[in-house]
C-alpha cells in the first residue's frame, strides 16, 4: 500500500506522515512491521524530524505494543526506513548495480546544471572528424566562433552551449513544448536549425541596411540644407551623426539602450534651438 500526504510547506505534512507511520505499526501483528514500511520525504530536516516524532511518540505512549515497536526499532535501526526521496533512489540503483551494469563506478549527481556542463563537455571531447553528424556540429561550432571573432568578443564557445542545454533541458522549457504540442526532435533538426538561422541572419542584414540607408539620408539633407551640429538643441545630432557616420561607412551596427533613448527624446519639435525653431517649420 502506497500513502501519499501532499499538502503546502509547514501544514504538518510530517507530523501526519509520523502519525500515520506509527498507527500502521500498531495495527500489524508483526512486531517488525517497520522492516516492511518506508517513508519517503524531500529533505534530510523532514527525515530527522519525522523519526525523532515516531521515536517519542512510541516512547511516550502507554501501549505495550508501542513499546515493542520502540524497542525493535532501536536494536535494528538500520532498518527503520525513513530517508529521503534522493537517498532512497540512490539505494536503489545500488542494490541494481549488477543488473545495469555499471558495479561500482557509477554515482547520482542531483544537480542538473552540473550534470548538463558534464553532458555537453563530454560531447566536445568525444567529438569525431569522420562522423557525419559530428562533422556537422564541429562545422557549427567553427562557424560561432567565427561569429565571435568577427564580432569582437572572447573566444568562449562552451559557455554558449551549456546555456542552451541548460534552457532546452528546463522545466520551463518542457512545458511551453507540452502546451504548444512542439515536437523537439523535429522542430530543432539540424536543417530546420539552419534555415532558421538564416532567415534571422536575412532580418538583421535587412534592418541593418535599412538603417545604413536612413543614416547616410540623413547625413545627405543636413550638408544640402546647409547645417551643422550648432544648429540642434544641446547638440544632440553630434552624437548620433557619429554613429549615422559609422554605420555608413559598413562598421558594426550598434543601438544600445544609450544611442535609442538619445533618438527617441529627441523629438522633432526639439531638434533645433530656439533661435533656429524657423528651421523645423520650414
Amino acid at each position: 500500500m502506497i500513502t501519499l500526504q501532499k499538502a503546502s510547506a509547514g501544514s504538518g505534512k510530517t507530523h501526519s506522515l509520523a502519525s500515520k507511520y506509527i498507527n500502521m505499526l500498531l495495527k500489524s501483528k508483526d512486531k517488525d512491521e517497520y522492516r516492511h514500511i518506508l517513508a519517503v520525504t524531500f529533505t534530510n530536516k523532514a527525515t530527522d524530524e519525522m523519526k525523532q516524532r515516531i521515536v517519542e511518540n512510541l516512547f511516550n505512549s502507554d501501549d505495550p505494543k508501542a513499546k515493542e515497536c520502540l524497542y525493535s526499532i532501536l536494536h535494528d535501526y538500520g532498518s527503520f526506513n525513513v530517508s529521503t526521496i534522493d537517498k532512497f533512489f540512490q539505494s536503489t540503483l545500488r542494490a541494481f548495480a549488477r543488473e545495469i551494469g555499471q558495479f561500482n563506478n557509477w554515482r547520482v549527481e542531483l544537480d542538473k546544471n552540473a550534470l548538463t556542463d558534464e553532458a555537453v563537455d563530454s560531447i566536445l571531447d568525444e567529438l569525431q572528424t569522420d562522423n557525419s553528424l559530428d562533422r556537422r556540429f564541429i562545422d557549427f561550432l567553427v562557424e560561432q566562433l567565427q561569429e565571435q571573432v568577427s564580432d569582437g568578443n572572447r573566444l568562449n564557445i562552451e559557455d554558449g552551449l551549456k546555456a542552451m542545454a541548460r534552457q532546452l533541458k528546463s522545466s520551463s522549457f518542457s512545458l511551453k513544448c507540452r502546451e504548444t504540442g512542439i515536437d523537439v526532435l523535429k522542430a530543432y533538426a539540424p536543417d530546420r536549425l539552419q534555415s532558421m538561422k538564416n532567415d534571422c541572419r536575412k532580418v538583421i542584414r535587412d534592418f541593418e541596411e535599412g538603417i545604413r540607408q536612413r543614416a547616410a539620408a540623413v547625413l545627405r539633407a543636413m550638408e544640402s540644407a546647409g547645417l551643422s551640429e550648432e544648429d540642434f538643441s544641446r547638440k544632440w545630432i553630434s552624437f548620433v551623426r557619429s554613429k549615422f557616420l559609422k554605420w555608413k561607412h559598413g562598421d558594426k551596427l550598434e543601438i544600445t539602450d544609450s544611442v535609442y533613448g538619445k533618438i527617441k527624446q529627441a523629438s522633432a519639435e526639439n531638434w533645433f534651438t530656439k533661435k533656429n525653431q524657423s528651421l523645423f517649420e520650414h
